[in-house]
């Protein structure tokens, strides 16, 4: 009898070993790092625009001016944009939200109102997404003047 049950403990302690060795050895299905962020799995995609800055030249106080900045998907991965911010409450943005595979294109659109607003001006919208360079920022300029 004592033959037996070593034999089933032996056994037992095989199974377990050998599970946490395969557990161990990279096989198991983890998708995130410690920190929670998800492993990249190297098809990164990278954002490129055709121009980072706008010049509006002069504009009468009071307009309202629209830029459109295009962009493409130069990456092997799908491009998700997650926010754009404007540094004013002058400057609204606009753009589709949808990802975009490697290769296509799109637009952002940038509308600044000059109200109340003077001389040289300099805006500053931050695009954030999942691609290589995950920040970009992107500029207007104008130069504002009173109407005569």
């Amino acid at each position: 009898m004592s033959r037996f049950v070593y034999s089933i403990w032996g056994l037992f302690l095989f199974l377990l070993f050998s599970g946490c060795s395969l557990q161990n050895s990279g096989i198991s299905e983890q998708t995130e790092n410690d920190s929670g962020e998800p492993f990249s799995t190297g098809l990164q995609s990278h954002i490129e625009f055709d121009a980072p800055v706008h010049d509006f030249g002069t504009v009468v106080e009071g307009e309202r001016v629209v830029a459109f900045f295009n962009y493409r998907n130069i990456g092997p991965g799908e491009l998700v944009i997650e926010s754009v911010e404007s540094s004013c409450g002058c400057t609204v943005t606009e753009w589709s939200g949808k990802p975009l595979d490697p290769g296509q294109g799109s637009f952002l659109k940038v509308i600044f109102n000059t109200a109340g607003r003077y001389g040289e001006q300099i805006k500053v919208i931050t695009i954030r997404s999942n691609a290589k360079n995950p920040e970009v920022r992107l500029k207007i300029k104008a130069d504002i003047i009173t109407d005569k």
